[in-house]
């Protein structure tokens, strides 16, 4: 995770990516808590997401929903913070393939992972 002095991304970019604020930031940690900073410029430049973690109560319904396209995209929508709604759909649309990526690196970030080291007793 960056520090505090290091901005999130450039300020705009011709696909209008424009940073939250640190307020906006700091308010963003207090109602959440740990926030993730995703940077897919190689995907399109300037695009960097700001996410918050899962619940458990959102894992357990990721784990429920039955279409999995909508269960990714409804997951990554929902924990996205950074950039609008509007914007991140837009993306997405552009990209459709990113929702796969994106919903991957929240769920490794969450501890849903199979990276362990395994030995027997």
């Amino acid at each position: 995770m960056r520090d505090e002095t290091t901005p999130l991304g450039p300020s705009a970019t011709a696909d209008g990516f424009v940073a939250p604020t640190p307020e906006q930031l700091a308010s963003w940690r207090t109602q959440f808590g740990e926030l993730l900073e995703l940077d897919y410029g190689k995907v399109l430049p300037g695009l960097t997401l700001v996410c918050r973690y899962p619940t458990a109560m959102e894992l357990k319904k990721f784990g429920e929903e039955r279409v999995p396209y909508e269960r990714i995209h409804n997951f990554v929508v929902a924990l996205t913070l950074w950039p609008a709604p509007q914007v991140l759909l837009s993306v997405l649309q552009r990209r459709a393939g990113l929702v796969n990526s994106i919903s991957a690196h929240l769920l490794d970030a969450s501890g849903w992972t199979v990276e362990a080291r395994l030995k027997n007793l």
